[in-house]
């Protein structure tokens, strides 16, 4: 675990506790969040592969899902991210009534509008199912349907 991310004590390893074990790379496991290019940290470079599944419908986990095949040769490497096609697709939006609603704040415009809004996101969500090839549908027949998540604020 790496025992950065939250306020909270965990049992984990903080970055630097690494420092001066002449390392290149370190890959993080256990992190929901999936970066998949290296980042600079305190003399090596860290990569985190994240989960190959959606563990939540935050926006830390917005990025299409990866994974990643790791060359390496001598004092170099190369990591090749490559999309998961067998994913549902995820679409979400945050809209916060006050600001985005110009219709009103009645219960029928507020629904009017919401329903927009569900419209736009099946359609974001059509766009990403189309891009799914045939046989990936065929062997995963629910990733036809997306996970939408609209977020309200009044």
């Amino acid at each position: 675990n790496r025992g950065i991310r939250s306020n909270v004590s965990k049992a984990g390893v903080e970055e630097s506790m690494l420092k001066g074990f002449d390392m290149d790379l370190v890959i993080w496991g256990n992190e929901h969040e999936q970066l998949m290019g290296p980042q600079q940290s305190e003399g090596y470079e860290i990569i985190h592969p994240g989960s190959t599944v959606l563990t939540s419908l935050g926006p830390s986990e917005s990025n299409p899902k990866m994974y990643g095949v790791l060359e390496v040769r001598g004092n170099g490497y190369r990591l090749t991210p490559y999309p998961l096609q067998s994913l549902r697709p995820v679409v979400r939006r945050t809209v916060e009534l006050w600001k985005d609603n110009p219709s009103g704040r009645s219960l029928d415009a507020v629904e009017r509008y919401l329903r927009t809004v569900a419209d736009e996101l099946i359609e974001e969500a059509e766009v990403q199912i189309k891009r799914i090839p045939q046989d990936v549908l065929d062997y995963h027949p629910n990733v036809r349907f997306p996970l939408m998540r609209i977020s309200v604020d009044d």
